[in-house]
């Protein structure tokens, strides 16, 4: 969120956030995730989108929280939340993706709002709906002269003109979305 920093906590079982101008957060940070009804122990990442805060689990499921901004009306989180997947042989609903191990994720605007997970087991992006349905996924390609390291991704992120960057260690690759 604009002028807002997040901060994951997993040892304190909370998301901190820092709020501030111009990069500079002078204010103290306050608890973010007092109402949230989870425990973060096991979560590995974390992105936001709007009213929604996802936690992507160790275990690759997610859990999506919708803060509420009413009073009465609680923060409610789904844990875990559910995928959609169309493509045929497929599960239509499921709370993980088969034969994947998601270690990271991240919410993007937009024109497209989507959020993208990246699968250490195949070296790939998965792009899904915000409404977490699956829209395509994305692998580096061979038929360049580039040589993929055989070994799995360790990060990645998608800048605001959807530039890709893949890391494996130490070796950065680059890529414009299609």
């Amino acid at each position: 969120v604009q002028d807002s920093l997040y901060v994951l906590d997993v040892l304190g079982n909370a998301v901190w956030q820092y709020t501030g101008q111009d990069l500079a957060f002078t204010e103290r940070p306050h608890l973010f995730s007092e109402n949230f009804n989870i425990s973060l122990g096991d979560v590995v990442d974390m992105t936001m989108y709007e009213d929604n805060v996802f936690f992507l689990q160790n275990d690759g499921r997610l859990v999506q929280c919708t803060i509420s901004k009413i009073v009465d009306i609680p923060t409610r989180c789904a844990n875990p939340t559910q995928f959609s997947d169309p493509r045929a042989g497929r599960e239509p609903k499921t709370s993980q993706m088969p034969d994947t191990l998601f270690t990271q994720l991240q919410s993007i605007n937009a024109p497209d709002p989507s959020l993208y997970l990246l699968d250490t087991n195949h070296a790939s992006i998965y792009r899904f709906s915000m409404a977490l349905n699956f829209q395509n996924q994305m692998r580096p390609s061979s038929v360049t002269d580039t040589v993929v390291p055989r070994s799995s991704p360790t990060a990645f992120t998608i800048t605001p003109r959807r530039v890709i960057f893949l890391a494996y260690g130490n070796q950065v690759f680059v890529a414009q979305m299609p």
